[in-house]
């Protein structure tokens, strides 16, 4: 009989189908693990979210104790213009934009200094847009990590067209910038208001603009625990669709769903509703559409002509 000695039992190896069977457990173990793992680092980008969210909620509740209780909402930096000809939603508080904003005048290159809640944010010396100019690596070098979402991957405000049939899908920024590195937020001041408002003032910007922020200071006449204010860009993207079929899926892989900041300063993960531009109450009465206002949130004003 042939017997296998000492030395040939130490040296063997494994035969294929034992190393079949280890990477089957392998890949196995692998596939029930990664999801948990994707939940769990979902659930943390979500904590981080919602805590950058109270954190502007608390220092604008200080702003409004300095400033008669007005919220941190400008058109285009600090000081107010006169006349309001133009406005983006990031103007409020952020780093330095990208240079895709340098244009058109760098009316939207608004620097850390002009983004009137910075200095409740950050309450050390804050750049100029002068200083960005005369140093080119300023406007990557001075960060405001509390105001950037983990979730944002890419953002759209470079082509911000929500008319467009696929708008919040192919409308990403051209040079894959992130909307924390292209506007210097992942966080946005909520506008949906602004065509209401709009609408009551014979399409006069400035009028429009001045009657929504100072509704939305009176926010003990409607209820500041469903009156968002403030957005990350997917709610942003979310709330201006057209069509009330738009599927949205936000950097967490959900669909129509959203971070939002409430007056009353709590924030929330919220099931938004696109669309209510086809709603026959849209023009007339917003208030009455429910992909603007329902039990959850409300995006518009009761009627301001009562």
């Amino acid at each position: 009989m042939r017997t296998m000695t000492h030395e040939s039992r130490r040296w063997r190896g494994f035969s294929l189908i034992e190393l079949l069977i280890v990477i089957a457990i392998i890949a196995l173990l692998v596939g029930l693990l990664l999801p948990a793992l994707r939940k769990a680092r979902m659930a943390a980008w979500m904590s981080i979210s919602l805590g950058n969210m109270r954190s502007i909620g608390q220092a604008s509740g200080a702003y409004q104790n300095e400033n008669k209780g007005r919220l941190p909402i400008v058109p285009t930096g600090v000081p107010v213009p006169t006349i309001i000809n133009g406005w983006v939603p990031f103007t409020s508080w952020g780093k330095f934009p990208g240079t895709f904003w340098t244009q058109s005048g760098g009316i939207f290159d608004i620097a850390p200094d002009s983004r009137p809640l910075n200095p409740f944010l950050y309450p050390d010396r804050l750049p100029t847009r002068q200083e960005a100019l005369s140093d080119a690596t300023l406007r990557k070098k001075f960060q405001m990590p509390m105001l950037r979402d983990p979730s944002d991957k890419i953002g759209h405000q470079q082509n911000w067209n929500a008319y467009a049939p696929t708008f919040g899908q192919s409308l990403e920024n051209p040079d894959r910038s992130t909307c924390y590195d292209d506007t210097g937020t992942s966080y946005l001041w909520q506008a949906k208001w602004f065509f209401q408002t709009n609408r009551y003032v014979g399409n006069n910007w400035t009028k429009a603009f001045r009657l929504g922020t100072e509704r939305l200071r009176m926010s003990d006449s409607f209820s500041p625990s469903r009156m968002v204010w403030a957005n990350d860009e997917n709610t942003d993207i979310t709330i201006n669709q057209v069509s009330d079929n738009a599927k949205i899926k936000n950097g967490y892989g959900d669909i129509n769903r959203g971070i939002v900041l409430f007056l009353d300063g709590h924030a929330k993960y919220l099931k938004l509703i696109p669309g209510g531009e086809g709603h026959p109450n849209n023009v007339n009465a917003p208030w009455l559409v429910p992909a603007f206002n329902n039990a959850e949130y409300t995006v518009v004003f009761p009627d301001l002509r009562r």
